[in-house]
């Protein structure tokens, strides 16, 4: 007989298991769709970062607390965009120091191209069967999220 603590267990660590794998799919849905458009001058990550960004001008540092780019070499990565043309960076009018970040011509339309393909899965799953288990996935995920902020708030309180 197996306990509720350890049903509880193995149901978190196979929440975060498919979390991991999701986002791996996620990633390699982009890249197929970058493959259909003929891109090979930007990667998944980047697509998503730069879809991240949209019609916003934003900082380095905010695309960094975004996303889910742990490891990922931000400035690597936004210097690649910018040497490709899908992003500009000036210095902020507040802060000179700080650069902001915003899509050019070319990454608009990518941005515009990665919508669409976002609407055509949103398409698919617009059933309200879907939509009802798409919305209750996102408010389990919260709550894990917020499960995560209170651990790291107790550790902090130590």
């Amino acid at each position: 007989m197996i306990t509720k603590p350890r049903q509880l267990l193995d149901s978190y660590l196979e929440v975060i298991s498919l979390i991991e794998h999701t986002y791996r799919d996620y990633l390699a849905s982009i890249s197929r769709h970058l493959a259909q458009m003929g891109l090979d001058d930007v990667n998944p990550l980047q697509a998503s970062i730069l879809f991240h960004i949209g019609e916003h001008k934003v900082a380095v540092n905010q695309i960094r607390t975004r996303g889910n780019y742990l490891g990922a070499n931000i400035s690597y990565i936004t210097k690649s965009l910018r040497e490709n043309g899908y992003i500009s960076q000036v210095p902020s009018a507040k802060d000179g120091r700080v650069l902001e970040i915003s899509l050019t011509n070319k990454g608009r339309i990518l941005f515009q191209q990665l919508a669409e393909m976002h609407a055509q899965f949103t398409h698919i799953a617009s059933d309200t069967d879907r939509t009802s288990d798409l919305e209750r996935a996102v408010w389990t995920l919260r709550q894990i999220e917020q499960l995560w902020i209170d651990q790291e708030l107790s550790l902090h309180d130590l």
